[in-house]
């Protein structure tokens, strides 16, 4: 199996709804899965973007993009995650003279998400890979060495291996448009909510309100 995971927020002060999401898919071919992302580029995309990433937010993707994507990933070997987290009603632990301590919801939500949610049932190796994440507080190296060890307690009999690469791989690309859509959703907009629905394996909501 592998994973592939990407996060959004909405964090700027002023905000009301202020939340982190992390979401993203698992799939068994994922060399098929980006061959099938890239030629939607092709086909959908103008030539000088198609070697180029192109965003969730970017406006041409809504157009042609993203409806043959979704469209054409119901019949593929992909099942989607997410977790979604408001920060209004997270505990007074994850503050810090009203800052909020991002690296910490960060670490806690993919805990979460990986070690308790995700349904690994016959699978023997895992890979999952995640967008370039810059912690402040913590190192890239110590989220790997705290995801790893949790998951090697709880499935001694499966071999995980967890890796943070750039969004240059398809792949994350397309955990990027799959996070945007959960992003729209928690702006109480599910324009391409329902096309990826099929495919949706599970969502966790608030996991850390108290």
């Amino acid at each position: 199996m592998y994973i592939y995971l990407d996060e959004s927020f909405q964090l700027k002060r002023g905000t009301e709804n202020q939340f982190l999401i992390i979401a993203g898919f698992a799939t068994s071919d994922p060399a098929r899965i980006a061959k099938v992302f890239n030629r939607i580029k092709k086909h959908t995309l103008p030539k000088k973007l198609i070697t180029r990433e192109i965003k969730s937010t970017n406006p041409l993707a809504d157009r042609a993009f993203k409806p043959k994507l979704f469209r054409e990933l119901q019949a593929e070997d992909v099942q989607i995650y997410a977790i979604t987290q408001i920060k209004h009603q997270l505990p007074h632990d994850y503050f810090a003279k009203d800052q909020l301590l991002y690296d910490k919801l960060y670490l806690d939500l993919l805990k979460i998400l990986l070690v308790n949610e995700w349904d690994y049932h016959d699978e023997e190796i895992v890979v999952t890979t995640m967008d370039t994440y810059r912690p402040r507080l913590l190192k890239r190296g110590d989220i790997i060495s705290v995801l790893q060890s949790e998951l090697a307690q709880k499935y001694p009999d499966k071999h995980f291996r967890i890796q943070f690469q750039t969004s240059e791989l398809l792949n994350l690309q397309l955990a990027d448009h799959i996070c945007g859509v959960f992003y729209q959703l928690m702006q109480n907009n599910q324009k391409w909510f329902e096309m990826i629905k099929p495919k949706l394996k599970k969502i966790v909501a608030n996991p850390l309100s108290p």
